[in-house]
């Protein structure tokens, strides 16, 4: 089986490195932990090892945007600094480019979380 960074690092752009994907794994895990009332990332079962991929992704996605890059300063009409959300205006209509956090990421991931959920 392999490991949640192998699984990420095949699904992200090499514009991270490994520390910055571990970051992102180990953010998602204490979420994943903490939801679905585990002792700790190594109570985790390998049958997850993949949604938590896909849950480190989401969470790095929205920093390899390459419209983020692109953004021309003078379309700007707001930025929002806590959880970053920039406003741009556009000749048809503004466009947002959010930055998703964690609580977003879980609450898109219950159906697969909830069958790993254990009572207390």
């Amino acid at each position: 089986m392999k490991t949640v960074l192998e699984i990420v690092r095949s699904k992200v752009s090499s514009t991270y490195d490994d520390e910055q994907c571990q970051d992102a794994i180990d953010e998602i895990g204490m979420c994943i932990v903490s939801y679905c009332n585990l002792d700790d990332e190594d109570d985790i079962p390998e049958e997850l090892y993949y949604t938590w991929a896909n849950m480190s992704h989401d969470l790095l996605k929205p920093l390899t945007n390459d419209d983020i890059e692109d953004i021309d300063s003078s379309r700007i009409s707001n930025i929002k600094i806590g959880d970053t959300s920039i406003s741009l205006r556009s000749a048809a209509n503004e466009i947002n480019i959010d930055r998703t956090n964690s609580d977003t990421i879980i609450a898109s991931y219950y159906s697969q979380l909830n069958k790993f959920k254990k009572l207390r």
